[in-house]
């Protein structure tokens, strides 16, 4: 369809101008509340709606297909050796991120050729997820011990402490004695194949989103008989903050987000044979036995599509018989998780309990998480949002391109088919829980934001691959228009894969806010190896948050009589300035401390602006004091100190 043909629809171009006309309206509404969060969001807003814009001027949104010479795998192949050899040689960094970037935006290229080309998609499926591993690679196995997230730590831990017992007894007394499913399969792995559990984990994790990915694809392409889509859409999830977040890190949602992909495309293939049942049964009950909240994510989401391919069987009154095995298939999984929960678990009632009583929600504290930081003066309000809108500027180009697909599929024939129907009803709840919005300051005290993002993905990629395939057409028009396209692409993926990956991230890489430190080096596990061997039961140890976890989770894996709430957060004074050290051993990573940053409790807060809460926060030393005269140093290694007073 033309631009001509496109403005002459007034629905849609009354949409649009009301559209651009409330941005200004919502920039003042966010500069008047004063807080940084906001005014980054509507600056993200801004981008995506001018992202729009530079898109329907040099795109021609139609639902046909153009021809495209396909680029020679063999030179996307060459790169992407090259980006390991630079990964390997030089390691994470703007050249590395570069080399991947070039891979990906040829990837995408490629894709508008398996349309009209007699190719196969295997090539590109095998570059894409080589440049999967490789993106993992580059946080997980760069550092000592990647630990993004505090779970990395306890999950491990519990996968070793099955491997050493080989009973799930032993984890009984911890929340995942009803989830196991992730850490019977770590262990079992550590058992079989005699790899060291931090590597090994990283090994598992990167595979499994392997599978992800090629189930990704299967779903995509069954959901919109298009290969072309298919291979965009999986490219998308590729280089998602989400899926490079969870794919780095050893945690039990991980392995349910594959199993939903899987889950996914057998769901909606819509047989229901003997084999069917054989596969489809046993991978229901892996998953159950994996996870819980991301289930009910899970649930949510996909009722959606279901719940009107079952509502349109009954309306046009015709056996279709693919869409009732696709319900019935989806009531006996919902029947089944019940049972599980209901009849084996507890999980529904500390599910209503953490919801209306305990999560953060209930007791009113999400306030601390968005609306303390209040500021009244503009400038640095706006200096203090662009962090937040650098991270967010991702979010932009997909909604962008998201803003295309529902153009294209609401102005041409595609709404027509009941695919694409239920492509675009699957697509608004995904991007209502993925795109950030006021509406998560509520939903952040009940439920971490990558948690939701990540289970929303299957369903959120396929409008914005659309919006690329018919709407941004790199392959269609002047050269100018081809290399704005592909300039373009390259944005959105350089932006997409440095927001989601932490060493460096992009707003390292512009020198805009650094990162505290998110994994543990070598010298702080001896530091820790010294710890257990002078430390009495008694003593105090304060560390940096993730340090600390590591601690407590070593104390149990080497079943040492340490008592958990020795090992303590350390503590920095805002009002002072400096770090804190009381008695006992306080654990100091200098080098982190000088460098990146450590995570630790904040107290002491400035009551105007934080309310009198703590809050866990990096501290730096250019703008933090350590005293190391006022105790005595018992260890040091050079980067790590520890004192004792």
């Amino acid at each position: 369809m033309s631009l001509r043909r496109l403005s002459g629809v007034s629905h849609l171009r009354i949409g649009l101008l009301l559209g651009h006309l409330a941005l200004p309206v919502g920039l003042w509404l966010a500069v008047r509340i004063g807080r940084a969060r906001f005014v980054g969001l509507a600056f993200y807003l801004i981008a995506a709606t001018l992202f729009v814009d530079v898109l329907l001027l040099v795109g021609r949104p139609s639902s046909e297909t153009v021809a495209a010479d396909i680029l020679d795998a063999r030179a996307v192949a060459i790169v992407l050796v090259a980006s390991a050899a630079v990964l390997a040689l030089i390691g994470p960094g703007l050249v590395f991120y570069a080399c991947v970037t070039t891979v990906l935006v040829a990837i995408f290229l490629r894709a508008f050729a398996l349309e009209n080309a007699d190719t196969s998609a295997c090539i590109d499926l095998t570059l894409l997820c080589g440049t999967s591993i490789l993106l993992i690679s580059s946080q997980v196995f760069t550092v000592a011990y990647y630990t993004n997230v505090a779970d990395t730590i306890n999950h491990t831990t519990t996968a070793m402490v099955l491997r050493d017992s080989q009973w799930l007894s032993a984890i009984s007394s911890t929340r995942y004695y009803f989830f196991a499913a992730f850490h019977v399969l770590a262990s079992t792995g550590m058992q079989f194949t005699k790899i060291s559990p931090r590597p090994f984990m990283g090994v598992l994790m990167a595979l499994l989103f392997q599978i992800a990915l090629l189930a990704g694809y299967l779903f995509f392409n069954e959901w919109s008989h298009s290969r072309s889509l298919a291979l965009i859409a999986t490219g998308f999830v590729s280089i998602n903050i989400a899926f490079l977040h969870y794919g780095s890190i050893a945690h039990y949602q991980s392995m349910s987000f594959v199993l939903f992909c899987v889950f996914l495309y057998l769901l909606y293939r819509g047989s229901w044979t003997g084999r069917d049942i054989a596969v489809t049964v046993p991978i229901l009950a892996a998953w159950i036995a994996t996870h819980h909240v991301s289930i009910l994510i899970a649930i949510f989401i996909t009722a959606v599509p279901t719940g009107y391919l079952a509502i349109n069987a009954l309306r046009r009154r015709t056996k279709d018989t693919t869409a009732n095995h696709t319900v019935f298939m989806f009531l006996v999984f919902c029947l089944m998780f019940g049972s599980y929960w209901a009849l084996i678990t507890t999980k529904f009632r500390e599910i209503l309990i953490w919801v209306f009583f305990s999560s953060a929600t209930a007791e009113g504290i999400p306030s601390r998480i968005y609306l303390i930081d209040t500021v009244s003066s503009v400038e640095q309000l706006i200096a203090e949002s662009i962090p937040f809108f650098v991270d967010s500027v991702h979010y932009s180009f997909l909604l962008a391109l998201a803003g295309i697909g529902v153009l294209v599929i609401l102005t041409t024939d595609l709404f027509k088919t009941l695919r694409w129907r239920l492509i675009l009803l699957a697509f608004l709840p995904a991007a209502a829980l993925y795109f950030p919005s006021p509406v998560w300051i509520p939903l952040e005290g009940l439920i971490p934001y990558n948690r939701l993002r990540l289970m929303v993905l299957p369903f959120l990629v396929l409008v914005p691959a659309a919006g690329f395939r018919y709407g941004a057409r790199p392959t269609d028009g002047s050269t100018l228009r081809r290399g704005i396209v592909v300039l373009f692409t390259a944005a959105l993926v350089l932006t997409t894969i440095t927001s989601g990956l932490t060493h460096p991230g992009l707003t390292d890489l512009l020198g805009i806010q650094k990162g505290p430190q998110e994994h543990i080096t070598n010298e702080e596990l001896a530091a820790t190896d010294f710890v257990f061997a002078h430390a009495n039961d008694q003593q105090s140890v304060y560390s940096r948050s993730d340090l600390m976890v590591y601690q407590r989770q070593y104390a149990w894996e080497q079943q040492s009589p340490a008592a958990p709430d020795q090992f303590v957060k350390m503590r920095a004074s805002q009002a002072d300035r400096q770090l804190i050290t009381k008695p006992g051993l306080t654990v100091v990573s200098v080098a982190a401390f000088r460098n990146n940053g450590i995570r630790t409790v904040l107290v002491d807060l400035n009551s105007s602006r934080y309310g009198g809460y703590e809050i866990d926060a990096p501290v730096y030393a250019s703008n933090y004091r350590w005293n190391r005269t006022n105790t005595s140093v018992v260890y040091t290694n050079g980067p790590v100190v520890i004192q004792y007073q």
